[in-house]
């Protein structure tokens, strides 16, 4: 259960309490809700939702009611009907294949330059960035995989990056790797 209380100036006052049930699936089957009467009633029903599962316990119903203080009973208001499509599970525990690539970086941290090799199964093109946190490209080549490439610490224009750290990405036709690298003084 939870209660909401308001503040009102010098103190903080009970203003709705919501109280939950479940079911044996552990499924919200209710959640009445009832609201603060400062005299002798006390709590005083509000408002009631009533949940109804189909027998795979996804949802069916929720129905919304009103509590009626003439009649003493519920008054449904409204109710909201789930629908499901034809979803099927799948199962099996199998684990995602392995990425085609590998990423190597040598040394990590670098001072002045790094070697990067990008290990496939075949012989593939692939494309080597090098991308600041900011996400700015500072670097770019085309290359096939299983080969080293040297980076000397520099931009695309030439000039020194500075210190700090960068991403270095691979990507070819079956998708990409990136790792992370520290360039120190």
């Amino acid at each position: 259960q939870e209660i909401e209380q308001e503040w009102d100036a010098a103190d903080w006052v009970n203003a709705s309490l919501r109280q939950y049930t479940y079911n044996g699936f552990l499924k919200l089957s209710q959640a009445l809700e009832q609201s603060w009467n400062p005299g002798p009633s006390g709590w005083m029903d509000y408002l009631s939702y009533d949940y109804t599962y189909y027998d795979n316990q996804n949802l069916r119903y929720e129905t919304h009611s009103e509590w009626n203080t003439i009649n003493l009973e519920w008054d449904p208001h409204y109710r909201y009907t789930c629908t499901w499509g034809n979803a099927t599970a799948n199962n099996d525990n199998t684990a995602p294949a392995p990425p085609d690539l590998k990423l190597a970086c040598s040394p990590n941290p670098f001072t002045v330059e790094i070697f990067i090799r990008a290990e496939g199964k075949a012989n593939q093109p692939v494309t080597l960035s090098v991308y600041n946190l900011k996400g700015q490209l500072i670097r770019k080549w085309q290359t096939r995989s299983n080969t080293d490439l040297l980076w000397d610490g520099k931009d695309a224009k030439g000039t020194a990056a500075s210190n700090g750290i960068y991403m270095i990405k691979v990507s070819s036709n079956t998708g990409s790797i990136a790792q992370k690298v520290l360039k120190l003084k």
